[in-house]
């Protein structure tokens, strides 16, 4: 099953759009994927500061959501990340490597609304 673009799931447009593809989807989940570039947004020193990851785990929950959206045949909307009760990281996801494959868990699953 093909799977739709990133971009045309969230709000994010122009470098904000930080995931480069959606892997699958359903209803409880979303796997998304970014490959880090010397050309991704926030770059520096080698690889993108791991401190990114949790804007690249909202990114997917957001993705999750405008998936769910458009299979009702509504628009993506805005949301907002509120928190993480967890999030850990190492100091830097070096360039060349596929960072983490981010999930969102949909609203039936929120003890697990995102991971990374």
């Amino acid at each position: 099953m093909s799977m739709p673009a990133f971009r045309s799931l969230v709000p994010h447009a122009g470098p904000m759009a930080l995931l480069d593809r959606v892997l699958e989807a359903d209803e409880e989940s979303l796997c998304a994927e970014v490959a880090i570039r010397a050309d991704s947004l926030f770059y520096a020193e080698g690889g993108v500061g791991s401190w990114v990851g949790i804007e690249y785990m909202a990114q997917a929950v957001a993705a999750h959501a405008g998936y769910l959206a458009r299979q009702r045949g509504e628009a993506v909307k805005p949301g907002f990340l509120l928190g993480s009760r967890r999030y850990h990281h190492q100091s830097l996801v070096r360039a060349g490597r596929r960072a983490a494959r981010a999930g969102a868990a949909g609203a039936a699953r929120r003890e697990r609304a995102g991971g990374f």
